[in-house]
């Protein structure tokens, strides 16, 4: 009987004590941190012992004090002490609005390039008043989509890009090494698709564009499968933009095949340097 009481006692004496590991140090899925408290020390008359490999007995704090109580889950108390640190780096990240922000205004840096390939440019001779650029004057596939698609659809993707990493990189998971190393995967990636312009449109590398095109399915399939098993909504998110990029890949190869690389030069380089040769013919006749 005295044993029972003595055990009943020192069962109500841990829940009083343990209480404060009841509330959270941080809010693990808003990093919002929360106002810490001060535990009390144990008394040594109360604190469980446990025997060790030597055989020696020795106090061990997660037997007395294992885990809290959050959100209808068990967290263990190192689990919460870890994530105190993350929440306030997290809290630093810039919000969600500029993440989008930044990959849509990257997305328009290489228009230029777009632009001088199929802008129309003054006409030359009487016959043929508004010459477009080299990319209207190319074979191009049938299924090809009319060129006022391509901004409002680059844009709704971009803002998708920024808003799955925002999410992906405020994950509570997301310790600051693997936050920098996510962010440094994603940039790789992001990089390579702003690349492409360049190389197709602007150095007519047609063949380097399917390559770029290769190169970014497979990455990003590498990226949704990593970020997947953790957070499946910001991979989701990037579904659209994986079936675009499969979609401009046939058509980059579909335009490799229409116009064919010979002797180092291929249809987009040879109609680029007629109206170049066209233009200088008109200027020189024109005097100017």
């Amino acid at each position: 009987m005295i044993q029972t009481l003595t055990l009943y006692t020192r069962f109500w004496l841990l829940v009083v004590l343990a209480a404060p590991c009841s509330l959270p140090l941080v809010d693990c899925f808003t990093a919002q941190p929360l106002s810490l408290r001060v535990v009390p020390s144990w008394p040594t008359t109360t604190t469980t012992t446990t025997t060790t490999r030597q055989g020696i007995n020795s106090p061990r704090l997660h037997d007395v004090w294992p885990s809290s109580t959050f959100g209808g889950q068990r967290i263990r108390r190192d689990t919460l002490l870890k994530a105190a640190p993350m929440a306030m780096v997290t809290s630093s990240l810039p919000g969600v609005e500029w993440f989008v922000l930044a990959h849509i205004v990257g997305g328009f840096l290489p228009i230029p390039f777009v632009i001088g390939a199929t802008r129309k440019v003054k006409g030359i001779d009487p016959n043929d008043k508004d010459l477009g650029g080299w990319y209207t004057r190319i074979q191009l596939p049938t299924w090809t989509p009319p060129n006022a698609i391509f901004a409002p659809v680059w844009i709704l993707l971009y803002g998708s890009m920024g808003l799955s990493l925002h999410m992906v990189l405020r994950h509570p998971q997301m310790t600051a090494s693997r936050r920098r190393m996510a962010a440094l995967l994603w940039a790789v990636h992001y990089f390579s698709n702003l690349s492409w312009a360049p190389l197709f449109f602007g150095l007519k590398r047609l063949r380097a564009g399917l390559w770029v095109n290769g190169w970014l399915v497979v990455s990003l399939l590498v990226w949704m499968a990593l970020i997947g098993h953790f957070l499946p909504a910001a991979a989701v998110l990037l579904t659209p933009y994986l079936v675009w990029v499969v979609f401009a890949t046939f058509l980059n190869s579909a335009v490799c095949r229409l116009n064919p690389t010979k002797n180092g030069c291929n249809e987009a380089r040879f109609q680029d340097d007629l109206i170049k040769l066209r233009q200088r013919a008109a200027d020189y006749a024109n005097g100017t």
